[in-house]
């Protein structure tokens, strides 16, 4: 009996040491819990359904996950550890244990990698704030949750665990409030980021936000107040095991991206990326001699294959920060046979008008459209368009406010002073016989030229154009300075050199301008100014012909019809006593200007 005891004792004790000495060896094997245990978490105000929040490996983001068909959390697996003992969690330690050796190694590679691309986001929102004022709203940029909607009962008093990142921010010991803070923080530097678009050598940046992004899983704010804090004991400890052994929890932003905000954008960034063709063109030398430069070739941004290059390359390759994508693009051939230039090398014609370079806004628009004109190339057939050259005459295409002629009257207008330009340049052609298709007068005749040698030019009225009827091409050569505006014509000389022209203005008809007076109330009293004073023409131009300086042939150019403007006298009235009126209404009636003027002094 006493050794029957004895072995009864000893076997007694044996279990006593294993209970003592193997249980807390097998529970220290226990692994810390994977991120998918740590995120996860029990809604505890009678939910019909709770989520769990899981660790995505291939991406280090948590994301959220419906319940199970039976209606009962997903978490609640996990209770069940705290019951089945050891066993299952041995299990659990076999088939986890180098997964959580892979989550560990990835997330301090997501924490390094954060950490590298926050001083690149912070330099783009930097740059992107100086190319632009445009300011984008961080709540276009997430569905904004209802605070505290998502955290358990009392979870409006936790604070963020130590080691929790969102990104590259740590949010350790923050409320809610300020965890929200730091995530639109670093979702306001994501959208800020420079993309550049790069086209051969041209470039543009634009920021994130302009192509649409938007951030898809907000509920990280939640997330991050939760891990550590919710959840049976057991999963608290797993995720306070894992934060020690790895240093962090980096949550990230799920970000996409909209296509059709890409094309929106695109389609907008076009003038600034997209490369003109550049015809042919001849560059006069200092001597006087011609040289020709061949064409360049243009390229346009394909919209639609751009986008979608660009959606892939945000979705899939993007980090944050500064980015550079090449844009699709097509070539846009330039115009033009550099070999043809070749025969541009004798001067066809020419033609200069001078005026007033005190008149400051009609010389400005006379320097702009000659600027505009010259290097023009015309092949073989092609036609010249005033309008279409030149362009509209509007502010935004630089022109000024000057004086122009409307309807028999003197009126301010934004490219006051082109008809100059285009009557200039009308001589020209003339002197280089070609052919004009469309020519109209001026409504009264100008002070520049002689009446049928001007080219009127009005915007869907009046325009003036001429084909090149030669058998070579033609180039324009405009300048103006000085005081004079000049126009050349060159080209290949085929006519015979004896031949001369010369041009003649002929009168037809004439009627006499009347006089007028007119008080005008925005004139002080006493002032007096006169307008218009231009007689009524009809003119017919003429082509003299000669031949070694012996005349042989003319040819009418045009006819020319210009009304009649009176002498106006404009008197002011402004502050005029009634003598004063009555003194005038007198000197009016005589129908003289010199007692009229004679009137203003009383």
């Amino acid at each position: 009996m006493n050794q029957k005891k004895r072995r009864i004792f000893t076997i007694i004790l044996c279990i006593i040491l294993a209970i003592v000495l193997v249980v807390p060896m097998v529970v220290s094997l226990v692994p810390a819990a994977p991120a998918d245990e740590i995120s996860g978490y029990e809604e505890t105000d009678n939910a019909e359904q709770e989520d769990t929040e899981s660790y995505d490996e291939t991406d280090t983001s948590y994301e959220t996950e419906e319940s199970d068909e039976s209606g009962d959390a997903v978490d609640e697996t996990y209770e069940s550890t705290e019951t089945t003992g050891s066993t299952e969690a041995s299990e659990s330690a076999e088939t986890s244990e180098s997964d959580e050796t892979s989550e560990s190694s990835e997330l301090s590679d997501a924490s390094a990698s954060s950490e590298n691309a926050s001083e690149d986001e912070t330099a783009a929102s930097d740059t992107d704030a100086q190319e632009s004022e445009e300011q984008v709203d961080v709540s276009a940029l997430y569905h904004q949750p209802d605070s505290q909607s998502n955290l358990p009962a009392g979870g409006e008093t936790f604070r963020a665990a130590e080691g929790v990142y969102i990104e590259d921010i740590n949010v350790s010991g923050m409320t809610r409030e300020e965890v929200q803070n730091a995530f639109e923080t670093k979702l306001l530097a994501l959208a800020n980021a420079g993309i550049t678009l790069h086209m051969d050598e041209e470039t543009d940046t634009v920021p994130a936000w302009k192509m649409g992004l938007f951030c898809t899983n907000p509920e990280i704010i939640d997330l991050a107040m939760i891990i550590g804090q919710k959840g049976n004991v057991l999963r608290r400890y797993r995720a306070d095991q894992y934060l020690a052994q790895n240093g962090s929890v980096v949550l990230t932003l799920d970000l996409t991206f909209d296509e059709k905000e890409i094309r929106k954008t695109l389609t907008g960034e076009q003038d600034h990326i997209n490369i003109d063709p550049i015809p042919v063109k001849m560059v006069i030398n200092d001597d006087q001699t011609m040289t020709a430069v061949d064409k360049v070739d243009g390229l346009k941004m394909q919209i639609e294959e751009s986008a979608e290059k660009i959606k892939t390359f945000l979705d899939q390759d993007w980090h944050g920060g500064p980015a550079s994508v090449e844009v699709v693009s097509k070539v846009v051939p330039a115009t033009g046979d550099i070999s043809q230039l070749a025969d541009v090398k004798d001067l066809l014609g020419d033609g200069s008008t001078e005026y007033d370079e005190s008149e400051t806004g009609r010389f400005h628009n006379i320097e702009l459209a000659a600027e505009i004109i010259d290097g023009t190339v015309l092949y073989p057939g092609e036609e010249f368009d005033f309008n279409k050259v030149v362009g509209d005459t509007t502010e935004e295409n630089g022109f000024v406010s000057a004086g122009s002629y409307e309807n028999g009257e003197i009126v301010e207008s934004f490219g006051g002073g082109i008809c100059q330009a285009s009557t200039t340049l009308y001589r020209a052609v003339l002197e280089a016989e070609l052919d004009v298709t469309e020519r109209h007068p001026h409504s009264m005749t100008v002070k520049y030229v002689e009446p049928a040698f001007d080219a009127a030019i009005a915007e869907d009225v009046k325009n003036f154009r001429f084909i090149n009827n030669t058998n070579a091409p033609i180039y324009i050569h405009g300048t103006a300075g000085g005081g004079v505006v000049r126009f050349e014509i060159y080209g290949k000389e085929t006519r015979d050199p004896s031949r001369t022209l010369t041009f003649e203005s002929r009168t037809i008809s004439e009627t006499e301008y009347t006089t007028q007076f007119v008080y005008d109330e925005e004139m002080e009293a006493g002032d007096i100014k006169s307008t218009g004073g231009r007689y009524g023409l009809v003119t017919e131009l003429w082509k003299l012909i000669y031949e070694n300086g012996e005349y042989v042939d003319q040819v009418q150019v045009n006819e020319s019809e210009y009304i009649m403007a009176p002498l106006t006298y404009h008197i002011g009235t402004k502050g005029a006593s009634e003598e004063y009126i009555a003194r005038m209404d007198d000197a009016i009636a005589t129908q003289s200007p010199d007692a009229v003027k004679s009137a203003l002094g009383g």
